[in-house]
C-alpha cells in the first residue's frame, strides 16, 4: 500500500523559490492551500490578485489563503518557502508535525534573511540550501536535509540562486517522502561555524575595496552586482549605482580606496590591483 500523501499548508511570497518549491509538492502531495504575506498601508495581496497583478501561484491548483484564517484545515504540516515573516508558535502549533522552513544557505551558517548575499560579502567557497524545522528561533531548528555546492568564483547570484531553488524542491520532495514513510529527519544544528545577519546588517553593507585584495572585489561584485547595486561608495560615502564588476588587474601601481571615473563605469584601487566596475543599467 503506497504512503499517504502529506497534507501540507505553503507559505510562499510569490518568488521564483517559492513557486518551484510549492509546485513540485502540490504535485506530490495534498496542498490544502498557500499563504500569502498582506501587505501593510495598501490593498492586501489578496486584493491585488483580484485586480491587476497577475497571481505568481496561478499555475498551482491550490487556494490562496491569509495566514488569520487557518481554522479548520488541520494540515500535517506548514512549509516556508520565502515568506517574509517568522511563523508564531501559536501558528506553527496549528500543524500537527509543525513547520518546514527552506533557507537558502548551508545552516548554521548565514541565519536571517538573504543568506545568498551574505555568502558572497562573507567569501565563502560553498553555497547551499537547507530544509530544517521551524522553532522559536531564527533558522535554528533541527535540519531535515542540506544540500552542498562549490560557488565558482565571480557567478552571478541569479544564477546560482535558480540553481538552489530547483535544488530546494528536490531537498523539500526527499524530507516529505520520509515523513510520508513516518520518519521525521532531524539533525540537530552543530554550534560552531553558526552565523546570523539581519536586514539592518545587509541595508548597511558596503565593499570595503580599499583593503581587500581585487580578486576578491571582483568575485563579490560580479557575483552580486547582477541584483544589487550600492554596495561601492565613494570618498564622501555616497553609494555608487553600479551594475557588475567585470575584470580585475592585478598591479603595484595602485591608490588603495581611490576610484577611477571611466566611460562606463569605475576603476577600483584595491589592495593590490583595480577592479572595473561597470555604471547601472550598462550591459557587459
Amino acid at each position: 500500500m503506497p504512503p499517504r500523501p502529506v497534507s501540507i499548508v505553503g507559505f510562499g511570497s510569490g518568488s521564483p523559490l517559492s513557486r518551484i518549491v510549492l509546485s513540485r509538492v502540490a504535485r506530490e502531495h495534498l496542498l490544502l492551500g498557500i499563504v500569502v504575506p498582506a501587505r501593510r498601508r495598501s490593498l492586501d495581496f489578496l486584493q491585488r490578485l483580484r485586480g491587476h497583478s497577475p497571481n505568481p501561484f496561478r499555475d498551482i491548483r491550490a487556494p490562496i489563503l491569509r495566514e488569520d484564517r487557518l481554522e479548520g484545515l488541520n494540515p500535517d504540516l506548514f512549509l516556508v518557502a520565502s515568506y517574509p515573516r517568522i511563523l508564531s508558535p501559536a501558528t506553527l502549533a496549528r500543524a500537527r508535525l509543525g513547520g518546514l522552513n527552506v533557507h537558502m544557505a548551508p545552516l548554521p551558517r548565514h541565519r536571517g534573511p538573504d543568506p545568498i548575499f551574505w555568502t558572497y560579502m562573507d567569501d565563502d567557497s560553498e553555497a547551499g540550501v537547507t530544509v530544517h524545522w521551524m522553532d522559536a528561533g531564527i533558522d535554528t531548528g533541527p535540519i531535515g536535509a542540506m544540500h552542498t555546492i562549490a560557488l565558482a568564483r565571480g557567478r552571478p547570484s541569479r544564477e546560482l540562486y535558480f540553481e538552489l531553488a530547483e535544488q530546494a524542491a528536490e531537498l523539500v520532495s526527499k524530507v516529505l517522502a520520509q515523513i510520508a514513510q513516518g520518519t521525521l529527519p532531524r539533525l540537530p544544528q552543530p554550534r560552531e561555524t553558526a552565523s546570523y545577519q539581519s536586514a539592518k546588517a545587509q541595508a548597511a553593507a558596503n565593499v570595503p575595496f580599499g583593503t581587500w585584495p581585487s580578486e576578491r572585489v571582483w568575485h563579490v561584485l560580479r557575483g552580486l552586482g547582477d541584483q544589487f547595486s550600492g554596495l561601492v561608495r565613494d570618498q564622501s560615502g555616497v553609494p555608487l549605482l553600479h551594475g557588475q564588476a567585470t575584470t580585475f588587474q592585478l598591479t603595484d601601481a595602485v591608490r588603495p580606496g581611490q576610484i577611477d571615473i571611466t566611460a562606463t563605469g569605475y576603476g577600483l584601487h584595491c589592495r593590490d590591483g583595480i577592479v572595473s566596475l561597470l555604471r547601472k543599467g550598462v550591459d557587459n
